[in-house]
């Protein structure tokens, strides 16, 4: 018997799998905004700083491409609108909390991403049909 990878099917921005895949990027972003790690050298926090610049919109690009991919076929172009939406508020959002500090930059990360999935979702179930 041989192992064979599948992708597990999931509707658009399931709700069981957005509380994880949205607490992830809000670590990013609150990593990215400046938070201090005990024993870890002021040169390697830069260093964490840089991959995390661009780990959260790369994490959620990444999402998004696998809620289209394993989305049945009449709910992709739903999935991409929903991904998209999600990434680009997430972000920026991020950014935009991110004068208040890590933990504000963390929670305006998620609150974005959520609330721009939605509406992403919205307007997607309104253009494709």
């Amino acid at each position: 018997m041989a192992w064979r990878w599948t992708l597990r099917p999931v509707s658009p921005r399931s709700s069981s799998r957005i509380p994880k895949r949205l607490f992830w990027g809000g670590a990013i972003t609150a990593l990215e905004e400046g938070t201090k790690l005990p024993a870890v050298s002021d040169k390697a926090l830069q260093k964490v700083h840089v991959g995390a610049r661009f780990a959260g919109p790369g994490l959620a690009i990444g999402m998004a491409a696998y809620d289209v991919i394993s989305a049945a076929p009449e709910d992709k172009c739903v999935a991409a609108f929903s991904g998209i939406s999600s990434a680009v508020g997430g972000y920026g959002l991020g950014l935009a909390g991110a004068s208040g500090g890590p933990l504000t930059a963390a929670a305006a990360g998620v609150g974005g991403s959520w609330v721009f999935g939605y509406l992403g979702k919205k307007v997607g179930e309104m253009v494709c049909g």
